[in-house]
């Protein structure tokens, strides 16, 4: 009997000592998942998703940067310059199947082929390039142009998913915080009003109004409850320490709570249903933005395969004039120009035409997979709607089976005071009063869980 009532005496020791740490300071719902979406290294990292997308565009548009370029080429022997090539200047490609150079070229040697000598000034030249059938309106510069808009576009779209989900799972793990901490302040009350029965309960006994074997009920409750307490009080400690994991500072240390409480959050922190009420949340959905960014990149992909089916055929012509001094264009001559054209054509024509058919069927099977992920983000939504529904009915529902525990406790306890109920009585109606809450705290919780999926499922 002493070693029971010594394994109490530590632990009410251990709960008074809980009891009295700091509880004023609160951290809001509103402040964590500010800090949340502005301070963790996952706030950081979907920053980079973005970065990704500009920079993947930047480099596609290099696909027509202007070019400077310069070649030489010379031969010595037998203290002879059999021949030396010098040709420098600067290519300027475009979209479409048009590209403009201009250049200088200056020749010298004793042995130097004919055609290719030039005069002692050297020649300047200006001229243009166009891919008159593949690649006149589709090539490989414009497919990376629009390719890398496509990603760029599509990654501010994952940079949002990738906040809903650090979002939503901030979320509910505040949840669980808080849900624990209501489950374990019920307890440490329990604990309280179980210590001050049993104290009651042995007093009568010595004075006789009541039965020796009430003390050992009255022992057992408030073991019970005790035990019931520290599980709920581990619970805590868990999600408290889990909760931590999303609180940071500048993304790169990471905070404690410290004796931190949590206060039940507002509906409209956590997501706003008024909001978006004129947009189409299936048209409007990230998800469906993504496979739609994935569509709009087959579609270019087949169109660039269609411009393979055309005949390659290209016309290239320049502009020649000797400079005099250092004026490029003194006594130009329209009648000084070089010209060519050049023309293949696959006849069959199967690589092509497989390539194009390939193109459809993965085009195909996009549209496809959109219209299932239409139907599935539908029926998601019409769940999540359904599921906060039903669990905010249950949470009005429960708020009143407390408050009618509540009041067959008060009852009770009064009975219980002035000896006309039982240790026996006592308990069970304090044991279905906890229940109660507990049941009323999960209620809660799945009110504002369900919430927190129907936010992240509507990607808002």
């Amino acid at each position: 009997k002493m070693k029971n009532k010594l394994i109490i005496f530590l632990i009410l020791f251990n709960l008074n000592s809980v009891l009295a740490q700091d509880t004023n300071k609160v951290l809001k719902y509103a402040e964590f998942i500010s800090q949340v979406m502005t301070h963790h290294p996952s706030a950081y990292q979907a920053e980079l998703i973005q970065d990704y997308g500009d920079a993947k565009l930047l480099s596609m548009k290099g696909y027509t940067d202007p070019k400077i370029f310069s070649d030489i080429n010379q031969k010595y022997f037998s203290d002879k310059q059999y021949y030396s090539y010098f040709s420098g200047g600067i290519k300027v490609p475009t979209w479409y199947g048009i590209s403009v150079e201009a250049g200088y070229s200056l020749t010298d040697g004793d042995f130097i082929n004919p055609e290719n000598r030039l005069p002692e000034t050297g020649i300047v030249y200006a001229g243009i390039k166009v891919d008159l059938g593949n690649g006149l309106i589709w090539n490989e510069r414009r497919y990376a142009l629009e390719s890398g808009k496509i990603i760029q576009q599509s990654s501010e779209i994952e940079r949002q998913i990738y906040l809903n989900e650090l979002r939503y799972k901030a979320t509910e793990a505040y949840l669980k915080w808080y849900a624990n901490y209501q489950k374990y302040t019920i307890f440490l009350s329990a604990v309280e009003n179980a210590e001050i029965r049993l104290k009651a309960v042995k007093a009568s006994a010595e004075f006789g109004d009541r039965p020796i074997i009430d003390t050992t009920e009255a022992f057992i409750s408030l073991s019970n409850r005790i035990l019931e307490m520290q599980t709920t009080f581990r619970d805590l400690q868990n999600s408290e320490a889990f909760l931590e994991t999303y609180l940071w500072s500048n993304g790169e240390v990471p905070l404690e709570l410290d004796g931190i409480v949590a206060e039940i959050p507002q509906e409209n922190d956590i997501y706003i249903k008024e909001n978006n009420l004129n947009e189409d949340p299936i048209a409007a959905h990230t998800f469906i933005q993504i496979q739609e960014f994935k569509l709009s990149q087959s579609n270019i992909k087949l169109k660039l395969q269609k411009e393979q089916l055309k005949p390659d055929f290209s016309l290239k012509y320049n502009m020649l004039n000797e400079p005099i001094g250092t004026n490029p264009i003194a006594q130009y001559n329209v009648s000084n120009y070089q010209w060519g054209a050049s023309f293949n054509y696959s006849i069959l024509s199967r690589k092509q035409r497989g390539d194009v058919q390939l193109a459809k069927i993965q085009l195909e099977d996009q549209k496809l997979s959109l219209r299932i992920k239409q139907q599935e983000i539908n029926y998601k939504i019409n769940a999540a709607q359904n599921n906060y529904s039903t669990a905010l009915l249950q949470a009005i529902l429960t708020d009143k089976i407390v408050q009618s525990n509540l009041t067959l406790y008060r009852s009770e306890q009064s009975m219980f005071g002035i000896g006309e109920s039982s240790v026996f009585m006592m308990n069970t109606r304090e044991t279905n009063y906890i229940k109660a809450q507990k049941e009323n705290i999960d209620a809660k919780f799945s009110q504002f869980q369900t919430l927190n999926e129907l936010r992240y499922i509507m990607q808002y």
